[in-house]
């Protein structure tokens, strides 16, 4: 997964064991699109480890920050990264 140039804002969303990857940690870049529509794109691209940690360390070296799950987040969702 490499950061791109978009027309909006990328949020890097991790999870644990998503449906298509169970027992697994994935890292997608979603893009919410500026204008009035409001509407996101996630990247085809998959970050996926067996471990949290090579996830954080990638998101740490491309200089984002942390942001913990919301209460109302899909139960799969442990963080996202801006």
């Amino acid at each position: 997964m490499r950061a791109g140039t978009t027309s909006g804002l990328d949020i890097y969303v991790v999870c644990k064991s998503p449906p298509d990857f169970p027992g697994k940690f994935t890292c997608r870049r979603h893009t919410i699109n500026r204008g009035g529509d409001g509407g996101t794109e996630i990247s085809p691209e998959v970050l996926v480890a067996e471990r949290i940690e090579p996830i954080r360390a990638e998101m740490k070296q491309r200089g984002l920050y942390r942001l913990p799950r919301f209460p109302n987040d899909d139960p799969v969702i442990v963080e996202c990264w801006l």
